[in-house]
């Protein structure tokens, strides 16, 4: 069964002995934090290829341009958005200025994170800028609140441009990324749970032109969508409209492995999330069994800081023992 690992920070961080504080705060830090883990999982797991080397400060560097505060806490906190929601109403939002190059400007942090970070790592290591972006409809959500969906409703227009505008900043988020990299980006990820709140018909109408105009100047070769409360009616329109060509749902919950088979043939992966990683192991082999029966093309485990290394290693032996009873896809 192919399989892969979903590193994240705050198994990085465990792995390195480090504080998310610590991760943040230094480009030099985060690089070595994610050599570490690299080298453990190589040398316990046989893994260490699934490690990629890039810079992340949190997943909220998109909403930063519109004035998100994000506050990067003590020890291992988890960074959060403490003025949420920015805007007391969709006018507001539509009127405020960008804050590109204020102090609290993420994107333009990260990509000076990518510059230190390629320059410590010169031309033994591959590091990249993975995330940098997220979607139309979550940045809206984390601007606005859930009064984002009311306004749908009651504002239509004005709820549709503020997506425009939110795209208008995704396009020169990409843009600054082709700069800081000199590599023309011809593949992009789309990371938009919260898309999936909407109906298929209020998908269509309001966020696959979005989608379109990203996919369109930076998806030539590769169109990628992360979504996780899509369901199969979502993803047929994504499909056979914008021809996205990998769906990726990590924690789906609105959405089976057989309906995503019918709509993307070979192209999804399905994700063992750090919860089940962290069951008992009678119960996470019962679990692999049932989601490997299903045959999806790839399996994604996604360990966390907390994931017992039995387990992880239960988890990845079951994927590589052709007896552990996975059906080959």
């Amino acid at each position: 069964m192919r399989f892969e690992l979903a590193i994240e920070e705050e198994f990085i961080c465990a792995t390195a002995g480090i504080t998310l504080e610590q991760y943040y705060a230094s480009p030099d830090t985060m690089l070595d934090a994610q050599i570490k883990t690299r080298d453990m999982l190589q040398s316990v797991y046989d893994c260490g290829q699934f490690v990629q080397f890039y810079p992340m400060l949190s997943s909220y560097a998109e909403a930063s341009v519109f004035g998100a505060n994000v506050e990067f806490g003590q020890g291992d906190q988890i960074p959060w958005v403490s003025n949420a929601p920015v805007f007391r109403c969709i006018e507001e939002a539509l009127e405020a200025p960008l804050c590109w190059g204020s102090p609290g400007d993420l994107v333009t942090r990260t990509l000076q994170f990518y510059c230190k970070m390629r320059k410590k790592a010169g031309a033994a290591l591959p590091v990249c800028i993975e995330k940098c972006v997220s979607g139309p409809v979550t940045t809206a959500v984390l601007l606005l609140g859930h009064d984002f969906f009311a306004d749908l409703l009651c504002e239509p227009e004005r709820a549709a441009a503020l997506l425009r505008k939110i795209t208008d900043v995704e396009l020169e988020i990409r843009a600054r990324i082709q700069q800081a990299t000199g590599a023309v980006m011809t593949s992009t990820w789309i990371f938009d749970d919260f898309a999936g709140m909407m109906n298929p018909d209020m998908f269509r109408e309001f966020v696959l032109p979005c989608y379109e105009r990203i996919y369109t100047a930076y998806g030539r070769f590769g169109r990628v969508l992360h979504s996780e409360l899509l369901s199969r009616e979502h993803l047929r329109l994504a499909k056979q409209i914008l021809d996205i060509s990998y769906f990726n749902p990590a924690s789906a919950q609105n959405i089976t492995i057989a309906e995503m088979r019918d709509v993307m043939g070979p192209y999804f992966d399905w994700q063992i999330k750090p919860a089940d990683l962290s069951l008992p192991p009678v119960e996470l082999r019962a679990l692999m069994q049932t989601v490997c029966a299903q045959a999806p093309p790839l399996v994604s485990l996604y360990p966390y800081s907390n994931t017992p290394p039995e387990n992880l290693a239960l988890a990845i032996e079951f994927l590589r023992n052709d007896s552990g009873g996975a059906i080959r896809a």
